[in-house]
């Protein structure tokens, strides 16, 4: 009877978590609040979201492990969900679990944290869907800049960005990035912001540092905003006091510089001034063709002088009509997956270097991708 007892338990199909989002207000030891999102497939893979902040790329045991978490489960109920899928002791369970909640929490106390982060036990890969829903949606206010205003362009006013936000949320999207052109052209980004806060989601945003002001960063981390990315324009020089402060505060930052084969030299010069005023976080945008080994000596000086490196993956608007994001539908961008909402909220999505026609069917396996204009 035991002998058939474990040839049933040992053939009974593992339990296995309902695909879903999740969520719950939590606490840490010292009664310190925080939110945490999570977004499970079809294959019990997750995406966990920390305080609307941090975004992590969980593996099949850690989504186990945290939704346990969220629903409010410990001791006994984690013990017989781990046991009846794989072979470990009760203190083993319990040890790994306590670990997992414990490094979710320290990301609660660290300052300049990258929003797509990684902690052990979870697996990083920010360029992989979840049954075709993009990891992060690049959204397009305005193809308009400081510079260059252009009155005839559509775009959607801020109930409608409200509505394609939440229901791509519902879709599983946690992570945005306001683009442009600039999106500090329009009054209503900070609005837009605090609506992602009260989500639950992780909001980005793109600017060019002559649109930014102390109190327009102060304004923008009080809405909510959870990691910005500072363009330096190639004709321009480093606003050092600007970034200064804006290190000072909790705040994930990069400076991306624009590079031609004119300005390189000084972009080398500025790379080691960014340590001494706060910047730790570099990117670069090439605006033309270059020699690899000009290339080459920007990341030497990187190295050199310490700076970390994080790829800029948005696409920016020069030319205020979005023409030119076409530049990016090239062979050298067949790697390159991006997944867009265009100022009229059209989407478009570059795959293998090409553009596909807006408001398509994502790779056929979103469905009714025009719902989230619905």
């Amino acid at each position: 009877m035991d002998l058939l007892n474990t040839i049933k338990n040992t053939l009974k199909p593992a339990t296995m978590i309902k695909a879903g989002s999740y969520s719950s207000n939590c606490y840490t030891k010292e009664n310190l609040p925080y939110k945490l999102l999570l977004r499970v497939d079809e294959k019990g893979l997750g995406r966990l979201v920390v305080n609307a902040s941090t975004l992590l790329f969980l593996n099949q045991t850690s989504t186990e492990y945290v939704y346990h978490y969220v629903q409010g489960k410990y001791g006994d109920d984690v013990v017989a969900f781990m046991q009846s899928k794989y072979r470990a002791e009760k203190k083993e369970i319990l040890s790994d679990y306590e670990i997992m909640i414990n490094e979710i929490e320290a990301l609660l106390g660290r300052v300049d944290v990258n929003p797509e982060s990684s902690i052990s036990g979870i697996t990083i890969d920010t360029h992989r869907d979840i049954d075709g829903i993009p990891v992060k949606l690049d959204c397009y206010l305005t193809f308009r800049n400081s510079e260059k205003v252009i009155m005839d362009q559509t775009e959607l006013d801020l109930a409608q960005w409200k509505k394609i936000i939440a229901n791509s949320v519902e879709a599983g999207i946690p992570h945005f990035v306001l683009v442009g052109g600039d999106p500090l052209v329009r009054s209503d980004v900070f609005d837009l912001i605090a609506y992602s806060e009260e989500l639950g989601v992780v909001m980005g945003l793109v600017s060019s540092q002559n649109a930014l002001s102390v109190e327009k960063v102060t304004a923008l981390i009080a809405n909510g905003l959870d990691h910005l990315s500072v363009v330096v324009t190639a004709g321009s020089t480093p606003d050092w006091a600007l970034f200064k402060v804006i290190s000072e505060k909790n705040l994930f930052f990069k400076i991306v510089f624009e590079v031609t084969n004119a300005n390189y030299q000084n972009v080398q010069k500025y790379l080691a001034n960014c340590l001494p005023n706060g910047v730790n976080n570099i990117a670069f945008e090439m605006t033309e063709q270059m020699d690899q080994a000009l290339f080459d000596a920007l990341f030497d000086k990187i190295d050199e002088v310490g700076l970390s490196f994080n790829p800029f993956t948005e696409m920016l608007v020069k030319d205020g009509t979005g023409e030119d994001l076409t530049r990016y539908g090239r062979e050298d961008f067949a790697n390159f997956k991006k997944t867009i909402v265009m100022p009229d909220g059209k989407i478009q999505q570059l795959i293998n270097g090409k553009w596909k026609a807006p408001g398509s069917i994502l790779d056929g396996s979103w469905d009714d991708l025009e719902k989230i204009l619905d």
